[in-house]
């Protein structure tokens, strides 16, 4: 009864908000103990992050401390924080954000899980100017299959996101981040936690690197410029290859940490997001040659290791799968959930002998990873349609990645 009339005062509530919320609220850095709730908004004083678990009548408050505000062309507009810590893992918590009588409504989010359980992610990629087409994607498609009718909750849970650049048009245009990334995303955001990958439309800005906290494990000189993170039985890299970054300096980084990679026996699959990708069969100009040699690398470490690998990038407006025929290495294009759509016709394009498929079409991806001996990352291609027919046509695409394969029989 609390759970309800809590929900229904605080949709009330959240139609007259007495502050203006410019992006947020979103996750970061979620553990299985711990949460970081990040807003970006104009307020009179100290906001304050109310959370409750799931189910039970304790609630706890945690002062949110203002972060940054250097970056921000309207100084009365600051970001915030709140670290939410002693959280149980694979919970599931209600929170809204106070600031004195004024609340929002309520939002949740799951903690990971601390022992060994399937999960599931989300893939994303390229929103830019097309933020209307991008919050019919996330609210019509990403929500409803992802969320809403989402029958494998419990044995899959969406534990986070990836986004393979370019999300908004212009970085150094702080307007564009509110109307092209936050506010489109907002019922995603609230919920998830999201590792984005740098887009050319990014532009390198300030911004980025304000908005997002992200693993400082990359080069020293470099951090957040590519990183990694581990979760389960799958390690997760993300690369920059923009340039000037697409250099030696990260491509021996990635050498090391594929090394290493390699001598783990937790680990199942290596799934590496950047944004350019090494071959696209709508945009050839798209194509990078940073992420030739890094598929090289993916395809060498596969084939020594025996752990499949998938190549995830954006870039090019579409959706393209292939599979390296002497490597257990998948390179997928998965664009966009915004972006005008590259046409097939519209561009220089080419047929790839070891690509099954291409689609020119918005889109996102849903991945399900098991554990264990018959340990698998099963992918779901959902598509939004096109630019002048946009609208929900379920999964298009669906394909299974085995850590260990089983051979056929030998056929008579």
């Amino acid at each position: 009864m609390q759970l309800v009339i809590l929900l229904v005062l605080s949709s009330l509530l959240n139609v007259a908000q007495a502050f203006e919320i410019k992006a947020g609220p979103y996750m970061q850095s979620v553990t299985p103990i711990s949460d970081t709730v990040r807003i970006e908004c104009k307020f009179a004083g100290t906001p304050k992050v109310i959370f409750f678990r799931e189910s039970e009548t304790e609630t706890f408050s945690v002062n949110a401390t203002l972060i940054e505000r250097n970056h921000h062309p309207d100084k009365k507009v600051g970001l915030y924080e709140a670290k939410l810590m002693g959280l149980v893992d694979g919970a599931r918590y209600l929170y809204q954000i106070q600031q004195g009588e004024q609340k929002t409504g309520l939002y949740h989010f799951k903690t990971l899980w601390k022992q060994p359980h399937p999960f599931a992610f989300l893939a994303l990629s390229d929103s830019q100017n097309g933020y209307k087409v991008t919050a019919q994607v996330i609210r019509q498609s990403v929500m409803k299959y992802a969320f809403a009718s989402y029958l494998d909750e419990r044995a899959f849970p969406i534990s986070f996101a990836l986004f393979t650049g370019d999300l908004v048009q212009k970085g150094h245009e702080y307007k564009r981040w509110s109307e092209e990334f936050f506010g489109p995303m907002e019922p995603l955001l609230s919920r998830l936690n999201l590792y984005p990958a740098l887009g050319n439309h990014e532009e390198n800005t300030p911004y980025y690197f304000s908005y997002f906290e992200l693993p400082r494990n990359g080069t020293l000189e470099n951090l957040e410029h590519w990183y990694y993170f581990d979760y389960q039985n799958v390690r997760f890299i993300t690369l920059n290859s923009n340039p000037p970054y697409d250099n030696e300096i990260q491509q021996a980084w990635l050498d090391a940490l594929l090394l290493e990679t390699e001598r783990r026996d937790d680990l199942d699959f290596v799934l590496l997001q950047l944004h350019h990708p090494a071959e696209s069969e709508l945009w050839l100009e798209g194509e990078s040659a940073f992420s030739k040699s890094v598929n090289l690398k993916l395809g060498e470490f596969s084939a020594k290791s025996g752990k499949p690998s998938v190549a995830l990038s954006g870039h090019t407006h579409g959706y393209s799968r292939g599979h390296d025929p002497e490597n257990p290495l998948t390179m997928l294009i998965n664009g966009s959930i915004g972006g005008a759509t590259d046409n097939w016709g519209e561009f220089k394009q080419r047929d790839y002998l070891n690509y099954v498929t291409t689609k020119d079409e918005h889109g996102w991806c849903l991945v399900q990873v098991t554990i264990g001996p018959t340990a698998t990352m099963s992918f779901k291609r959902y598509s939004f349609g096109k630019d002048g027919n946009v609208k929900d046509q379920g999964v298009v695409d669906q394909f299974i990645l085995r850590r260990h394969n089983s051979n056929p029989d030998t056929p008579t």
